[in-house]
């Protein structure tokens, strides 16, 4: 893994790369965690919302194109240690947290808190919207209610 980075970052002309290897017996895991996750945020009030949304700026950002993408374990984690956010919806961050950890085998790590995959968390309503986000172009969309997730986010 350190040498595919290095290759990339000598390559590219930076080291800005981040990469992980995933157990993909595991995803189906995670996609579980993610979707118990999305339905305790279905009886989420405003004050739930609102660190649910500082949780999302205080998520690790890539860099360059992909700005929209931020960490999912660094957001979950920040979900989890928000006390102003309902105890259940915390719960099934730190699920989510967990089965990311367990699937995540090997990681670069160039940026801080990072824990091996991002996810699109756009910071406004037509960041959700984009058109071709959608479940026929993405199977995490398909398999789970992320962009119900994310509508109901920045609504």
């Amino acid at each position: 893994m350190q040498t595919y980075q290095a290759f990339y970052a000598n390559t590219f002309g930076g080291d800005t790369t981040t990469l992980s290897a995933i157990d993909t017996s595991l995803v189906d895991e995670l996609t579980a965690a993610i979707n118990t996750f999305v339905a305790a945020t279905g009886s989420a009030n405003a004050t739930d919302w609102q660190g649910i949304r500082q949780a999302r700026s205080d998520a690790t950002v890539l860099h360059g194109d992909y700005s929209n993408y931020r960490d999912l374990g660094d957001f979950m984690l920040g979900i989890n240690g928000n006390n102003t956010i309902a105890g259940s919806i915390r719960t099934a961050a730190a699920a989510v947290a967990t089965a990311l950890d367990d699937a995540v085998i090997a990681q670069t790590n160039l940026f801080p808190n990072t824990y091996g995959l991002t996810v699109n968390l756009p910071g406004t309503a037509g960041g959700a919207a984009d058109p071709s986000y959608r479940p026929n172009n993405y199977r995490f969309l398909a398999e789970t209610n992320w962009n119900g997730f994310l509508t109901a986010l920045n609504s």
